[in-house]
Parts: C-alpha cells; sequence; structure tokens
C-alpha cells in the first residue's frame, strides 16, 4: 500500500522509491496556522481598538439598520410596551373575577376597567390549544391585534384574552374579526 510520506518498499530498491516519494514532499513546512475560531484582534483576550464593524449582516430588510422607514419606525412601534401588559398574576385573578366575561368560537375575552397606565392586555393559551409553537403563535397574533388597535378601546379598558383550542387554526385577519366583534370596537377598513 502506498501512504503519502512514508517510502514504499516493493521488488525494488528502496532509495528509488523513496526519490519518487520525496519528490512531491515539499521542502518548506507550513506556518504555523492559528486557531481557526479564533481572529487576530480576539486571540489574546482584547479587542482591536478603532475598528468598527457593520452591524447588519445579510439583506436589508424594511427594518434592519440602513433602511429609511427603520428611522421612521421607533422600537416603541414595532413592540408592545411592557405597560401596556398585565403581567402579575394578582391581576389576571382581579380581572377573573371581577370583569365581563364574553365569549367567541376562538376565544374568552374577560374586560374590567384599565388603570392608570391606560389599556393593557393579558393573554393565555394552555396546553389544550397546542403545542409551545402553536400557543406562541396565538399569542403573538393577539398581541399584534391589541397593539394596532388598543387606540380603538374607548374608555380604556383591561383585556384579558384566553385561547380556546379553535384559535389554533386562525390566521391574523380571523383573530382580528373575532376580537373586533367581542370587544365591540368599530376599526376604520
Amino acid at each position: 500500500m502506498s501512504t503519502g510520506r512514508r517510502a514504499r518498499v516493493s521488488s525494488g530498491t528502496a532509495s528509488t522509491s523513496r526519490e519518487i516519494n520525496e519528490a512531491n514532499v515539499p521542502a518548506e513546512q507550513p506556518a504555523a496556522e492559528t486557531h481557526t475560531r479564533l481572529s487576530g484582534s480576539h486571540e489574546h483576550g482584547s479587542g482591536a481598538s478603532g475598528v468598527e464593524t457593520s452591524a447588519c449582516k445579510g439583506p436589508q430588510t424594511a427594518y434592519s439598520c440602513g433602511s429609511a422607514e427603520a428611522a421612521i419606525l421607533t422600537d416603541s412601534d414595532r413592540r408592545l410596551p411592557r405597560a401596556r401588559r398585565i403581567r402579575k398574576r394578582a391581576e389576571y385573578l382581579r380581572l377573573q373575577r371581577s370583569g365581563q366575561r364574553r365569549v367567541c368560537r376562538s376565544f374568552v375575552v374577560i374586560i374590567g376597567t384599565a388603570g392608570r397606565q391606560g389599556s393593557r392586555i393579558g393573554i393565555t393559551a394552555s396546553r389544550r390549544t397546542g403545542g409551545a409553537v402553536v400557543r406562541n403563535r396565538i399569542k403573538r397574533l393577539v398581541r399584534e391585534f391589541f397593539r394596532n388597535h388598543r387606540r380603538y378601546l374607548v374608555p380604556e379598558r383591561d383585556v384579558l384574552v384566553i385561547a380556546r383550542p379553535q384559535a389554533a387554526s386562525l390566521s391574523v385577519d380571523d383573530v382580528k374579526n373575532e376580537l373586533v366583534s367581542v370587544l365591540n370596537i368599530d376599526v376604520d377598513q
């Protein structure tokens, strides 16, 4: 068998086969390679000084850096602020005890009076509605509806949305139609 750098012993002389194999071996050894996972600036724990890199990689989207539209939209426009969410268990329980309950095909909606912060939303999706991916999708759709339509909640109210198993197959428009009808709000179409 022939291996890359070993001399092959065959019926011929060893020196002849050694000459043939050693002809393909470079005389100089390659320089020591640096670790492939670390770049030169991070090799010794100190970052490169004065080097700036672009924060965005990949294709430019409407919300990525460098976009003119992204400069207009702020984070508060794209997210539902923490002050607009019901977060404490006591607040959920208070709403369930004293709120007005309305039912539609995919949701149970409990409406109560708003506190000082204005209209807020709480969302509950149990395991009966589906796996974690399905539950999180339902919550995202309801949060998106509330973020876009909370200005129509007059007077301001706290809203608790409890997802039923039927909510797993809803689209954005289905969520909008059901919640608009349950909350009795007028929305510009």
